[in-house]
């Protein structure tokens, strides 16, 4: 636990130094913050491998950062589960998204590097629940529809959000069912489900959409599947469609 929470602690401080390739300058902010004394070599490496997997690439190329360690290791004569406990930071980072993560006065007056900016809509959207007990992750997504806009501009801004948000989701589920292969912590989380719920002058707007649910079956000779190959009621362009309608 003492080993968890300080890759907690650390994993992101290397923004600091720029978000491109923070995770590699964690060593750094723990050399000013805990020290650089000889007993504290081994805690440095533990932490400095476990952030330093939680995103970005492998030796390899790939995204597989978790191959990368040991399964397990120690820290003052005690076992460290290294591989599982990172496994735990990286999906529990996915999961961090909602809008704790941004500013709604910021985006208002517009502080935000535009290159940002998506991700600030997205995090002021998202709401995320983890039930352990009922073995899933739940995303329900809270998106006003601005009114008094050209219908142009609200088709466009609908149709570009929900293309954002459509990835995010399959990252995050993917993100889920990476970190169960190597953690057994994670094992319950069997699958991911997302409600959507517009709301438009004060009313939440009825819809059709049934939950998404994104499970691991894979049934042999499948191709990986968008969300409207999931369900077509997803396809972008009619669902933005049905909510302006209604709208």
């Amino acid at each position: 636990m003492y080993c968890l929470g300080m890759f907690i602690l650390f994993h992101d401080t290397g923004i600091v130094y720029g978000r491109e390739g923070h995770h590699k300058n964690v060593g750094r902010v723990f050399d000013k913050i805990r020290g650089t004394a000889a007993s504290l070599l081994r805690e440095k490496t533990l932490v400095v491998r476990a952030t330093g997997a939680h995103t970005g690439k492998a030796l390899d190329g790939s995204y597989d950062t978790l191959k990368e360690l040991d399964e397990n290791d120690h820290l003052k004569r005690r076992r460290v589960r290294l591989r599982e406990l990172a496994a735990v930071l990286r999906f529990a980072d996915e999961l961090a998204e909602g809008p704790q993560r941004t500013s709604e006065f910021m985006q208002d007056e517009g502080l935000y590097a535009r290159e940002s900016r998506q991700y600030h809509d997205n995090a002021n959207i998202t709401h995320i629940r983890i039930e352990r007990a009922t073995n899933r992750i739940v995303i329900d997504y809270e998106i006003k529809i601005e009114t008094g806009l050209p219908s142009e501009v609200r088709r466009s801004g609908l149709v570009d959000l929900l293309g954002i948000v459509y990835k995010r989701i399959q990252k995050l589920n993917q993100e889920r069912q990476y970190a169960r292969f190597y953690s057994e912590l994670l094992a319950p989380f069997r699958f991911t489900e997302v409600k959507f719920n517009f709301h438009c002058d004060g009313e939440i707007l009825d819809t059709d959409l049934l939950p998404l649910k994104l499970t691991d079956i894979v049934v042999p000779g499948d191709q990986a599947k968008e969300i409207p190959s999931i369900n077509p009621a997803y396809a972008i362009n009619e669902l933005a469609d049905d909510i302006l309608a209604r709208c």
